[in-house]
């Protein structure tokens, strides 16, 4: 960080080298969010479209932090859905409990 607080952020890199580029904005806030969980803070981009690409949000993250994101992201993608089942389970078994309207009737949704 410089003098005034002022933090480089870098484009987060997906396995490949390229920068991770993601079409769906909530996908982007999970990625967010996993970071976060992480203590990595970042930014997520307006959509950018690049030559012959469709739009996309970019990632943004500290540079001193780059390596470290890509690592979790990358692993978080490795283990897919089974890393979700098991981190519900295991707040579970901590005692949380799901929000008291997860069960309850949305009637004009859907």
């Amino acid at each position: 960080m410089s003098e005034s607080g002022w933090v480089e952020k870098v484009q987060l890199l997906g396995a490949d080298g390229a920068p991770l580029r993601i079409s769906c904005l909530a996908e982007a806030s999970v990625v967010q969010g996993l970071l976060a969980a992480n203590g990595i803070d970042s930014d997520v981009s307006e959509p950018s479209t690049a030559f012959h690409e469709l739009p996309a949000h970019l990632i943004l993250v500290p540079v001193d932090q780059a390596e470290e994101a890509a690592r979790i992201v990358a692993e978080a993608r490795a283990e897919g859905g089974s890393a979700s089942v098991e981190a519900e389970l295991a707040g579970e078994s901590a005692g949380d409990l799901p929000p008291d309207d997860v069960n309850s009737s949305s009637s004009g949704l859907l």
